[in-house]
């Protein structure tokens, strides 16, 4: 069954073409939807969907703004915290070293991203590579 609803999908800040801000809070990426529904909504309360990382920040935009709100609804995510993953060391350095600079493409960079052994975690950590706007690297 259809309805009459519009969505929109938001990229959150340092994901896809969201702008990269140098801080990435939950209360930060709630304020940003808020902005997004304060431009786009024109007075009918929405409903926020987000998974995973997106379903913590649905849940804060749900404590800050709940009077804005018709609905939430939260995938792949619960209102726990969650204890950091056993090789986030190992992520961060390795990330840390890679050369995006000299990089053109995901494929180039993925050697440099092995001695992250899991290839779903290396794929995760890789996801959020884009090309530079200038052609000169990642």
């Amino acid at each position: 069954r259809r309805s009459n609803r519009v969505v929109h999908a938001v990229d959150l800040r340092n994901h896809g073409r969201s702008p990269h801000m140098p801080t990435m809070t939950y209360k930060e990426m709630a304020d940003d939807v808020h902005q997004v529904v304060e431009e786009v909504c024109e007075g009918v309360s929405p409903i926020i969907l987000g998974h995973s990382m997106g379903g913590k920040v649905a849940m804060e935009y749900c404590l800050r703004y709940d009077a804005w709100l018709s609905g939430l609804i939260v995938v792949d995510m619960a209102p726990v915290t969650y204890e950091a993953h056993r090789d986030i060391d190992l992520c961060i350095t390795t990330m840390q070293g890679v050369n995006v600079a000299a990089a053109q493409s995901a494929r180039e960079v993925a050697p440099q991203m092995q001695a992250v052994e899991d290839p779903g975690i290396r794929a995760f950590l890789m996801s959020n590579l884009v090309p530079c706007e200038n052609g000169n690297g990642m």
